[in-house]
């Protein structure tokens, strides 16, 4: 497992009042809209609660400022706690992007496709031992490079995840600066959810391949779990000369 850092946030159990979007908070509010992507719910491979993905939230605060990433999941993940969370990202202009043998930036037995998922970036995150996330951008072969140093101490403001008891929110503010330079204008994600060992596989995940089927199904904890299907493209504006283009 990738060295663990002290926690961004503070987390408690709240209750689910709509806040505004904009605002890291780990409540799903209103500006967030329909989900990006569902997955059925009580699907993960070895049946823990904690780790069933059940939908995939995306926000863009403004242009060229933040794009936020929430995922709810079942169970209760603050009493619960040993779970891992990951995304898979694809920004429209990175180069190179990941496929088949390319592996993610925690080195765990996932990858894409190559055709129909070719992830740029690899969001990894804890909510034991404090908290924290992990941001890595694709470099060529099996290397993932970090670019999240500033953002994983505490008041880094990066990351917070709630709970209502039966299931759990987790929300990310990403400074789009820390995806590619030019920015990107849209970006494709994957929601997963993991073991807390150093080889364990994705368990479940969001969206699903087709609907009620889990891409994440291997049934085991080590073997190569390969993701084949995303969303369309998400757009996050940029501002040009007071202009906001797609």
């Amino acid at each position: 497992m990738k060295r663990f850092f002290a926690a961004l946030v503070a987390c408690s159990i709240v209750c689910g009042a709509a806040y505004a979007d904009g605002t890291l908070d780990g409540i799903i509010g209103s500006n967030y809209g329909a989900p990006y992507g569902t997955d059925a719910v009580g699907d993960a491979s070895n049946g823990h609660a904690i780790l069933d993905c059940r939908e995939l939230y995306l926000y863009d605060s403004g242009p060229g400022t933040d794009v936020f990433i929430a995922m709810r999941v079942g169970g209760n993940i603050v009493s619960t706690n040993w779970g891992k969370y990951m995304f898979f990202v694809e920004t429209n202009n990175a180069t190179p992007k990941a496929g088949i043998g390319n592996g993610n930036g925690w080195g765990r037995p996932i990858q894409g496709n190559g055709s129909s998922v070719n992830p740029s970036h690899w969001i990894g995150s804890w909510v034991d031992s404090g908290g924290g996330w992990e941001l890595y951008k694709f470099a060529g072969g099996t290397t993932w490079n970090r670019t999240n140093a500033s953002y994983d101490t505490p008041g880094g403001g990066g990351f917070v995840w709630t709970t209502d008891g039966t299931s759990s929110t987790l929300e990310y503010r990403i400074p789009r600066a820390l995806f590619n330079t030019p920015l990107p204008t849209t970006v494709k994600v994957i929601g997963m959810s993991s073991g807390g060992g150093a080889g364990d596989n994705a368990q479940d995940s969001v969206p699903s391949s087709t609907p009620g089927t889990n891409q994440a199904n291997a049934g085991d904890w080590g073997s190569m779990v390969t993701m084949t299907q995303t969303q369309l493209p998400f757009s996050v504006p940029v501002t040009v000369s007071g202009f906001s283009i797609d």
